[in-house]
């Protein structure tokens, strides 16, 4: 039972150090700026188009449409944000349990 216990602390442990992005600013950022909530997730190249696309929905809404365009891609980019920082967390806690079991065997 202890061992059980010693094991979930450390993968709890290991959570929170894996924690590098923030979902929650991600996805503030990528609903009002998508493309800095893309550049913070670590797409840049999603960030290029990304302003771009934002551009055209802000000449766009001279003529009206492109408000009703930019709400509904600040919401989607919102989300992409989001799934993007939850990505890159689970990535990096996977790099470290892979570091840390490579470290154990050779310790053995």
């Amino acid at each position: 039972m202890a061992n059980n216990t010693s094991d979930y602390l450390e993968q709890r442990l290991l959570e929170q150090e894996a924690k590098v992005k923030s979902p929650v600013f991600a996805a503030i950022l990528g609903f009002f700026l998508p493309p800095a909530g893309l550049a913070y997730t670590g797409r840049w190249v999603a960030a290029i188009f990304a302003g771009l696309f934002e551009i055209v929905c802000i000449a766009l809404s001279i003529i009206g449409i492109g408000l009703f365009m930019l709400f509904i891609y600040g919401l989607t980019m919102g989300y992409t944000c989001y799934q993007a920082a939850e990505k890159a967390n689970r990535d990096a806690l996977r790099k470290m349990m892979a570091s840390r079991q490579a470290a154990s065997q050779m310790r053995q």
